[in-house]
């Protein structure tokens, strides 16, 4: 079988970083016109995308497992703040459901997404359509809810230091008596070791 050339390929092969080669791949304004025509280049004559196939897509792709979120809709607005405009943003929500992800992403159209950022839901187990929609072309970005053992660009929220520096904040504020709940222990964002030492 042969070998899926992915994004760490084309950065290695080019002597730049993963994420330039994703952020060059999303067409983003922070990469220059050089370094994107390289990249673009590499990544016809590697096998990675038919650029026949996105290259006027104009939509990207996101897929959050829960909309009724904080987290989730403070991170929407960032994405369409960020575009400004250049592309369109499609919303998808899972439900925290791996089918209902499947299904979102087996039925985008290659020819209009440019890229699919996704927070996988709780209940995913293997990241193979991730790997079936990058196949066609399609770049995938991954943050907060991701799969360790899928290789994209990944963008993680270090919940070990947020706990360490709240605890802190309430034993230097006089607190002693500091508990920790979680919601989701099956979730590999939750699995952190986390140490609370408060006296009294």
């Amino acid at each position: 079988m042969e070998k899926k050339v992915t994004i760490y390929d084309i950065a290695d092969h080019l002597k730049i970083s993963p994420s330039t080669v994703s952020r060059a791949l999303a067409d983003n304004s922070q990469v220059s016109i050089q370094t994107k025509e390289r990249v673009v280049a590499a990544a016809m004559k590697m096998g990675y995308m038919n650029l026949k196939s996105n290259s006027s897509a104009n939509a990207i792709a996101v897929i959050v497992p829960e909309i009724n979120n904080f987290f989730y809709s403070q991170v929407l607005s960032a994405m369409q703040h960020a575009i400004n405009g250049k592309y369109l943003l499609s919303i998808f929500c899972s439900f925290n459901s791996a089918k209902i992800e499947r299904e979102i992403v087996s039925k985008l159209n290659p020819t209009q997404t440019r890229c699919l950022i996704i927070s996988q839901s709780m209940d995913t187990s293997d990241s193979s359509h991730l790997l079936e929609i990058e196949k066609k072309g399609v770049p995938v970005i991954s943050f907060n809810r991701v799969d360790y053992n899928y290789k994209c660009p990944k963008f993680l929220i270090d919940n070990y230091m947020d706990s360490y520096l709240l605890t802190t904040h309430l034993v230097s504020s006089g607190y002693r008596k500091i508990a920790f709940a979680a919601k989701h222990y099956n979730c590999p964002i939750t699995a952190v070791p986390l140490r609370l030492e408060a006296s009294k």
